[in-house]
This record gives C-alpha cells, sequence and structure tokens, in this order.
C-alpha cells in the first residue's frame, strides 16, 4: 500500500492563506450574529427588571398592578409608578429598538390596570409586558406606554407587539419572560408581516378567533 503523500510547505502556506481569506470575509456576519445575539440576551434581562418592577409594585399595593396611565396625577403612567422600584430608566430599553425614547416595552394595561394578580386563572399565560411599538401599518411609534390587545380594532394610537427578535419577548404575569413565536399569543398583523389590522369584527383567521385574548385576557380560557 502506498503511503498518502504529505502536504507541502506551498500547500500548507495556501491553505494558511485560505483560511485567513475565509475568516476575514465571515468575520463581519459572525460578529453581527454575535451582538445581536448578546442584544437579545439583555432586552430579556432588561424586561425581566421590568416585570420585577411591576410585580414590587403590586406587593405595596395590596397586589393590584399599576394604572395603564392616570392623567393629571403622579405618577403619570406605570412606567412612572414602577420608578422607584427599578431605579433606572436604561432598563426599560431594548438595545435593538430605535423607536420611543423612554421605553421600548408595551404594557398590558388594557386589560390588567388596577387589577389584582391573585384574581387571574393563569397568570403565567397572561402578557404582562412585552416587546411593542408599531401600529397596524408596520410603522415605528415614537411615544407610547402601552400594548394593544389583539382584540383591539385599529385606531389612530394603536400599539402592536414588535417582532424585532425572530419573536417577542414576553413578559407575564408571574414574572417570568421568555422569546414567544406570534401564534401563540398574537395575530399576523401588518407589523409582522401579516395582512390583518386589528379589526374586531374581522378578526383574525384562527382556530377559535378571537380565542388569541385569552393571552392578555387573564381568563386562561
Amino acid at each position: 500500500m502506498n503511503a498518502r503523500p504529505s502536504m507541502t510547505t506551498r500547500e500548507l502556506l495556501l491553505s494558511a492563506v485560505a483560511v485567513a481569506v475565509l475568516s476575514t470575509a465571515l468575520w463581519p456576519a459572525i460578529r453581527q450574529v454575535r451582538e445581536h445575539a448578546e442584544a437579545d440576551d439583555q432586552c430579556r434581562t432588561n424586561l425581566k427588571q421590568v416585570a420585577l418592577g411591576v410585580l414590587m409594585y403590586s406587593e405595596d399595593y395590596d397586589s393590584k398592578l399599576p394604572a395603564e396611565s392616570q392623567a393629571g396625577t403622579q405618577p403619570q403612567d406605570w412606567r412612572d409608578a414602577i420608578y422607584p422600584y427599578i431605579k433606572n430608566d436604561e432598563v426599560l430599553q431594548c438595545p435593538l429598538w430605535q423607536g420611543e425614547k423612554r421605553s421600548s416595552y408595551g404594557y398590558n394595561g388594557f386589560y390588567l390596570s388596577y387589577r389584582r394578580r391573585g384574581r387571574m386563572d393563569a397568570p403565567a399565560q397572561t402578557v404582562l409586558l412585552c416587546d411593542a411599538g408599531r401600529d397596524d401599518a408596520g410603522e415605528t411609534l415614537k411615544k407610547y406606554y402601552h400594548v394593544d390587545p389583539p382584540a383591539m380594532a385599529t385606531h389612530k394610537w394603536v400599539v402592536r407587539p414588535d417582532f424585532r427578535h425572530q419573536g417577542c419577548n414576553v413578559a407575564y404575569v408571574d414574572g417570568h419572560v421568555k422569546l414567544t413565536p406570534t401564534g401563540d399569543f398574537y395575530p399576523s398583523t401588518v407589523a409582522e408581516g401579516g395582512t390583518w389590522k386589528g379589526d374586531a369584527k374581522n378578526p383574525p383567521n384562527l382556530k377559535k378567533p378571537p380565542a388569541v385574548d385569552r393571552w392578555w385576557s387573564g381568563n386562561g380560557k
């Protein structure tokens, strides 16, 4: 049996050069993927801190969750209400979001304002906060502090989830946070690449429309 010829010095040098060229060409893409993954992790960490701030607030107020907004009063909205518990506006921001300056997370205030956590059927399946900040045309909103449930019809100030993480980071009422696939808790809106514009009279094409609101109402049904 003939011995396998070893690589020559010239072949080794050419291989090394090829590896170096490929590494140089791929490095920007690798770095972008890594930076995006780090941003994903930081966003979930931030959202977890914000959710804990909301829950600590509720512990001090007989398990009541904060109001979405309170016009003409102090605090003016849920972010002001929980500030003493988070003491840092930076955690209200997702590293990948270039929308509203103060917060990139929307609060499920339509269902949860003044709601008592102990009276919910399914806190582990009820949306508390999520990545948000687009309307039904997919446009970035510059000012908001809430996110509208799926059954909410399209209107001038409607705010929908944002799927900037190949899904949506969602904090649930029991305090856990996870990247949630769209179809698990929200229909396919224009902002996500779908066609639904939040018309409650023409709900999304789901098996039991608009049953997806169970993720928002706290009823767990």
